[in-house]
């Protein structure tokens, strides 16, 4: 337990600091809070994820991998998303290929996972999915802020100590959990969920700064852009030494694919039904948790 929550305390540390280099690069050079939510801030917020699955599959633990990616994109739509519904979201500037990524990405990954299996050839056809998709976000419209420039030694100082940080904690994180799979008889799928809760305090936490703010396009952009990246960027890399076994966890990528489908319908409705769909999503969210507690 001790290394779990070590691990995770690690993870939230090197995700604040990845968010912040990111802000300070996205003020620099001048993008949109949208295309800010849905590339630099989602991908900063999403590294603990990528780093997570990157040591599942260092370590052949294809269960722990599959589920941090639906159980942080489950954690994002029902629990995060209720947040962010209940203090009403914008989605006036969205692009409607993030939304149907958003549902379709897991949903391409499930299809893959059907053989038990998730290989390296279709790794690199989910990579190729989210690069094409990235390419539609820029250029994009830039901030009056926009100045010209190059990155400085401390921002590089900040994503290198973020990296290590990341690395460290997904690998404490991973090892903790299955000690902890094995201590108490759980699944590896639900350790897998508990630390796809973990990884996305980094969301959590972007989302009560952009409240702060009032700056609700950051916040919809961050959580529909780390549903993207979880299926076809952490996913991924975890494939990296090799073919990686998984169970066929049907359930869990449907309640991922679901949560989503919900949070975005939610953020077209006035202020009175959002704050209904926030607290159906936050049920939601305990049910999961306790069902595969079992």
């Amino acid at each position: 337990m001790i290394e779990v929550i070590t691990g995770i305390i690690l993870l939230v540390f090197g995700g604040d600091i990845a968010i912040n280099a990111a802000d300070k690069i996205s003020k620099k050079f001048g993008i949109s809070n949208l295309t800010i939510g849905l590339s630099l801030i989602a991908i900063m917020t999403s590294l603990p994820e990528v780093f997570t699955n990157i040591a599942s599959g260092m370590q052949k633990e294809g269960d722990i991998a599959l589920g941090n990616v639906y159980g942080s994109n489950a954690s994002n739509a029902l629990l995060i998303g209720a947040i962010a519904l209940f203090f009403g979201t914008h989605e006036k500037e969205y692009k409607k290929i993030s939304n149907y990524l958003a549902i379709g990405a897991p949903l391409l990954l499930y299809v893959f996972c059907l053989n038990a299996e998730i290989s390296q050839i279709e790794s690199f056809i989910l990579l190729l999915t989210y690069i094409l998709f990235s390419k539609t976000l820029f250029p994009g419209k830039k901030t009056k802020t926009n100045q010209k420039g190059t990155m400085g030694l401390k921002i590089f100082a900040q994503i290198a100590i973020s990296i290590f940080l990341l690395w460290k904690g997904g690998d404490m994180a991973v090892s903790g959990a299955i000690d902890l799979s094995q201590k108490f008889g759980w699944s590896e799928v639900f350790s897998g969920l508990i630390l796809g809760f973990g990884t996305s305090l980094p969301e959590l936490t972007v989302t009560f700064a952009a409240v702060k703010k009032n700056n609700l396009a950051i916040i919809s952009g961050n959580l529909i852009g780390s549903n993207i990246i979880n299926p076809l960027v952490a996913m991924p890399f975890s494939t990296i030494s090799g073919n990686l076994h998984i169970s066929n966890n049907e359930k869990m990528a449907w309640w991922a694919i679901l949560g989503t489908i919900i949070y975005i319908f939610g953020t077209t409705q006035n202020k009175k039904n959002k704050k209904i769909i926030a607290s159906l999503s936050f049920c939601m969210f305990l049910w999961i948790i306790f069902s595969y507690s079992g």
